[in-house]
């Protein structure tokens, strides 16, 4: 089976560098221009189409796919960065002292208090593969429309790798990857 994972367009907070998370914003103008750009680069024949449920992601779904019906999934939801909604990912780490600090593929990230942490994103990524793989057939193509954390983490597991390979290496992504699964 063909999943193509598809990163929603931009918002307001990605334009200024902050964690967005579980904040539930609409695509900006910007967003909104580069997915019908995108648009035209993606094939046609999907079965179906899921998407996070945040505004975002679902908004970026109907530009996408407009005849075509799109379901919600909370397994495909964003990171929750608890007490660190909103700010910028360039603050400095040194002004978050009751934040945990883990270290993957030689980048540091600051784990939140009251959030998430990513192996809760893992278990909703391999419950949506699980999904995705007992609902459909091996010559169907899904699209599924979610978030860059959870691209990276479903890229490292379709290849079989640890799933944090590919942590941190999509922040500046913006498009579809494909994976046969």
């Amino acid at each position: 089976m063909n999943l193509v994972l598809i990163k929603h367009g931009k918002t307001d907070y990605s334009l200024n560098g902050k964690r967005q998370g579980r904040t539930d914003l609409s695509l900006n103008l910007e967003g909104k221009k580069e997915i019908t750009e995108l648009k035209e680069k993606i094939k046609k024949d999907y079965k179906l189409c899921f998407s996070s449920p945040l505004k975002r992601t679902y908004e970026t779904a109907v530009i996408l796919f407009p005849e075509m019906k799109v379901i919600k999934n909370d397994l495909l939801i964003e990171y929750d960065f608890g007490e660190l909604e909103g700010i910028p990912f360039s603050m400095p780490f040194e002004n978050f002292p009751d934040n945990k600090i883990k270290e993957f593929n030689d980048m540091k990230f600051l784990m939140p208090n009251n959030g998430e942490t990513f192996e809760d994103i893992v278990d909703r990524c391999i419950n949506f593969l699980e999904f995705i793989k007992g609902n459909f057939q091996a010559q169907d193509n899904v699209a599924a429309v979610t978030h860059s954390t959870n691209i990276e983490i479903f890229k490292a597991l379709a290849n079989e790798l640890p799933w944090y390979k590919y942590l941190g290496d999509s922040r500046n992504f913006q498009g579809f990857i494909e994976l046969n699964i």
